[in-house]
């Protein structure tokens, strides 16, 4: 159970409103789900299920942040799932939100996956 101490995505979504385009990146199950929001829309999103994430996540970003129209070094952050979930699908959204942070010099913050999806149930 998430404790309301822990219960990160209220904050992150409130402070979203003052922030730039944010990728949110889950790979933690068999489909991947991808989101650019920025002032608190949600400018793109996307959920794939075909194929390995390792392999379709960085094709998939990419047109998400076209779709969005703007690019990696616009991004104010990259959110990343934390689990729980398929370890190896975490470790694959993680490795390349790292990545993302240190090529565009932007900030990462990881979410646990359940605070997401009492989020949503609101």
């Amino acid at each position: 159970m998430t404790s309301r101490e822990l219960f990160k995505a209220d904050r992150l979504l409130a402070q979203s409103r003052s922030l730039g385009p944010v990728l949110g990146l889950d790979t933690g199950t068999a489909i991947a789900s991808l989101a650019v929001v920025a002032n608190g829309q949600l400018l793109a999103g996307r959920s794939r299920s075909a194929g390995p994430h390792g392999t379709a996540l960085p094709d998939a970003v990419a047109e998400l942040l076209d779709s969005a129209r703007i690019g990696i070094r616009d991004l104010a952050g990259v959110a990343v799932a934390i689990g729980p979930g398929s370890f190896t699908g975490l470790r694959i959204a993680l490795s390349y939100a790292k990545g993302l942070v240190a090529a565009s010099g932007c900030s990462i913050c990881g979410v646990p996956s359940l605070d997401a999806l009492a989020l949503s149930a609101l």
